[in-house]
């Protein structure tokens, strides 16, 4: 039996807050995915895919948005979390 993925709707809740804060920074600086992706070493694609939590991305894939942004992955997280506390 080969598990299914999960869906939007049944991600944790801190996967939709963090997508939210990738796109929060990547908006702020008037980057398209594309941009965010030559920066952090990614697709765009997969830049689209974490903004809509169809893939939630690993450590080093955050990392690699972070350093994008030039801000640590830790920051990202953080602000992830705050979001949640609202």
């Amino acid at each position: 039996m080969n598990p299914q993925p999960l869906s939007t709707v049944e991600r944790e809740p801190i996967c939709l807050a963090f997508a939210q804060v990738v796109r929060v920074h990547r908006e702020a600086r008037g980057w398209e995915p594309k941009d965010l992706g030559l920066f952090a070493n990614l697709s765009g694609q997969m830049i689209k895919y974490v903004e809509v939590v169809k893939r939630v991305p690993t450590i080093e894939t955050g990392a690699r948005i972070g350093r994008a942004f030039e801000v640590p992955l830790s920051q990202l997280i953080a602000e992830a979390e705050r979001r949640l506390q609202l």
